[in-house]
């Protein structure tokens, strides 16, 4: 599957959809402002490539069941262009790759920080990212079960402190927060 020609336009604003929750070619339609034959048709591509999946559900009204569509598989698509080193490559992610996503939404300044908390705690299934500027505070909240933890490092003459929650309840990753006042992440 190349990617770049598979997530392209309407394709890529279905795939944005169903990310938030799973839909009906109906629904995604509605939001998109699209014809409800342009979306399924899309739909059939990005299921025929593996990246959404179908099922049936009962139909409140009379009639046929309807199809609801989701995301077959959490997949990460990157492309690096550095010096010396060109690639493209689509991953099944893992929690570490969706923590090293949301990172690299952050401001330059916070990223090798909030990498670090994360590597030094491998095993958490980290859903939102909070940035504290002003004092160097980061707050991360797991989904998984487990003791609220804190920690303290030095980065960069910088004394840095976090704290991980675990609440389950709480926003998913696509929705990850930086409260930075003035500084666009």
């Amino acid at each position: 599957m190349d990617a770049d020609v598979m997530l392209t336009s309407t394709k890529w604003e279905i795939v944005k959809a169903l990310a938030h929750k799973p839909s009906s070619p109906l629904l995604i339609a509605q939001a998109l402002g699209t014809s409800i034959a342009n979306v399924s048709a899309q739909l059939r591509l990005l299921e025929a490539a593996g990246l959404v999946s179908k099922r049936k559900v009962a139909n409140t009204d009379a009639g046929k069941p309807r199809s609801m569509y989701s995301l077959s598989r959490d997949l990460g698509h990157v492309t690096i262009a550095a010096q010396g080193f060109a690639r493209k490559l689509t991953i099944d992610l893992q929690p570490l790759h969706k923590m090293v996503f949301a990172t690299m939404q952050l401001a330059d300044k916070h990223q090798a920080p909030v990498m670090r908390i994360a590597l030094e705690h491998p095993d958490l299934l980290v859903q939102d990212v909070f940035v504290e500027c002003a004092e160097d505070s980061y707050t991360l909240n797991a989904l998984d079960e487990g003791k609220p933890q804190q920690g303290r490092f030095m980065y960069q003459g910088r004394q840095i402190r976090y704290n991980i929650h675990h609440d389950r309840e709480f926003h998913p990753l696509q929705r990850h927060t930086q409260i930075c006042y003035g500084e666009s992440p």
